[in-house]
């Protein structure tokens, strides 16, 4: 004989919630199709898993059903450094010639002269020169930002212990760094700055 499962109760509200899924899920369907890439697929694997084992864990549902889903395999392609060479060819044949291509110092100084009086101008700078990503520097609330000591907090995504990075130049603001891994937290001898041509 098969017992069930013990299962505790369900969260207030969670027959709603299913219902507005379902009719998000409606609309999102309507939309046009566009299928994403390689890359972005196993990033939405990995969220929506992580997701499931939650509520597995809390017994909102009996399996992670992400599991068994096979995508194709995936590798992350290598930046190109946008050589002048690289951009002539490229202008000349149509050809992009990497899937990731990154600036020079100087187109660097390029785009942020032309942005120079966007209101979004100091997050372009900082996450220019500090490498923040694009979820941390966009979800980066006022309270973790101090514009009167000049000072950065990066406490939202990161697990690690936070850092004092110094500049290399006086001129500069101190940033309060929280590095996600070990390998990449930037130091005051590796501070992260743009790459150079011999980078490629």
């Amino acid at each position: 004989m098969v017992r069930p499962r013990a299962r505790g109760p369900r969260p207030e509200g969670l027959r709603q919630a299913w219902q507005d899924a379902k009719d998000a899920l409606k609309e999102a369907r309507a939309l046009p199709t566009h299928v994403a890439g390689p890359g972005t697929q196993v990033r939405m694997r990995n969220t929506l898993s992580g997701a499931l084992d939650d509520a597995v864990t809390e017994k909102l549902i009996s399996e992670n059903w992400t599991k068994g889903v096979v995508l194709p395999k995936y590798v992350r392609p290598k930046p190109l450094v946008r050589t002048p060479a690289r951009i002539e060819a490229w202008r000349q044949t149509g050809e992009k010639p990497g899937k990731v291509m990154v600036w020079m110092a100087e187109q660097t100084g390029e785009f942020l002269d032309a942005v120079a009086g966007h209101r979004l101008y100091p997050m372009f700078h900082l996450m220019i020169f500090r490498g923040l990503r694009r979820g941390e520097a966009a979800g980066l609330p006022w309270a973790e930002t101090d514009l009167v000591r000049a000072a950065q907090f990066e406490d939202a995504q990161a697990e690690a212990p936070l850092a004092l990075v110094p500049r290399r130049s006086p001129a500069h603001r101190d940033v309060v760094h929280k590095p996600t891994t070990e390998d990449a937290a930037p130091s005051a001898e590796n501070p992260g700055d743009v790459p150079s041509e011999d980078a490629a």
